[in-house]
């Protein structure tokens, strides 16, 4: 099977004419595998431009896979691969990886029920983050959504309170590149 990795740009003058043809699966494999939490196309269109972000599009053939996205904060916004016979196949790595080549300082924060994607961030090189101190230098505006931090065994944990949700998401982790 051959993927093609598309990286597509909103900063770039051409993001509309480049992105179109990608537009409606892009968002329909993000809809499918986010499932109940997806928050709807017009909510990660919003976020995708106002991150004036860095578009990873995995395709086999003509039909997308996998999407994944980089704000230019360095702040990851999403990954998924779909349909579920696409998992596990190292596609999810391959657009981590050439994100990674764009944008070698990123970080993201995680659900701690996401295991699958916190240990591919971890094989791929993610660390994670050491004391709230490192955790406010990096997430800089969007630290003061974040609360009740708790340091247990390895791992700092918080939770992320989303205004645009009016939602907390319970036990979150940060994961990062930055040294």
């Amino acid at each position: 099977m051959n993927i093609e990795i598309v990286t597509c740009a909103v900063t770039g003058s051409d993001f509309a004419e480049r992105f179109e043809p990608f537009k409606s699966q892009f968002f329909a494999v993000l809809a499918k595998s986010h499932g109940g939490e997806y928050y709807g196309d017009d909510y990660h269109f919003r976020r995708i431009v106002e991150g004036r972000s860095t578009l990873y599009i995995a395709t086999t053939g003509s039909v997308v896979v996998g999407v994944s996205y980089v704000k230019t904060s360095l702040r990851r916004g999403a990954t998924a691969v779909f349909p579920e016979q696409y998992r596990r196949l190292g596609i999810a790595e391959k657009m981590v990886l050439a994100s990674l080549y764009d944008f070698p300082q990123q970080y993201t924060i995680v659900n701690t029920s996401n295991t699958a994607m916190i240990s591919l961030l971890k094989k791929v090189g993610f660390k994670e983050a050491t004391s709230v101190e490192e955790i406010k230098s990096i997430a800089k505006d969007e630290f003061s959504h974040l609360i009740h931090f708790e340091t247990t065994v390895g791992h700092i944990l918080f939770q992320r309170y989303s205004i645009k949700r009016a939602t907390v998401k319970e036990h979150v982790m940060m994961l990062h590149t930055f040294k």
